[in-house]
């Protein structure tokens, strides 16, 4: 009798820890995410941000045309000769309209798009100083049209 008291109390024991763990990670960020670790990690990300406000917030409005689903603001916010390299290995190169074209297909498969947290890890200038990558971290919470809810935690180098 001990024995099947002990397993069930293990089990529920379990499943509170569970889910105690599953709502905490959904309201905070991971450590590696926080902005502190960040700090400590790269001790002059501060400076790096403040040089580079420019490339910053653009990140951040493409973060809120996707967030609002907006394709003239998603659209402003790349150069006319802007593409980007995807697929395996980074080998196809989308130009500006099918990037505009993919995130207007993206828009209508969700319902929501909700940004939980953008982390800004460093700003990478190009050589020609104009030109900057922006390493960022984000969590998403995606819901598509028909219900289904998606939880994402990425990192990406923004050119």
């Amino acid at each position: 009798m001990e024995i099947v008291l002990g397993f069930f109390i293990g089990v529920g024991t379990s499943i509170l820890t569970s889910l105690f763990v599953k709502t905490f990670n959904d309201r905070f960020p991971t450590a590696s995410d926080s902005r502190f670790f960040l700090t400590v990690k790269n001790p002059l990300r501060h400076l790096q941000i403040s040089r580079a406000r420019g490339p910053i917030a653009t990140v951040k409005r493409v973060f809120n045309a996707w967030e609002t689903k907006d394709e003239n603001a998603y659209r402003s916010c790349w150069h006319d000769e802007a593409h980007k390299n995807v697929g395996d290995y980074f080998s196809t190169k989308q130009d500006l309209d099918e990037i505009v074209e993919r995130f207007r297909a993206n828009s209508s498969t969700y319902e929501s798009i909700e940004i939980k947290y953008l982390n800004i890890e460093g700003v990478y200038w190009n050589v020609d100083r104009k030109t900057a990558r922006v390493k960022t971290r984000y969590g998403q919470r995606l819901v598509r049209q028909d219900g289904l809810l998606v939880e994402e935690r990425g990192r990406e180098c923004t050119p």
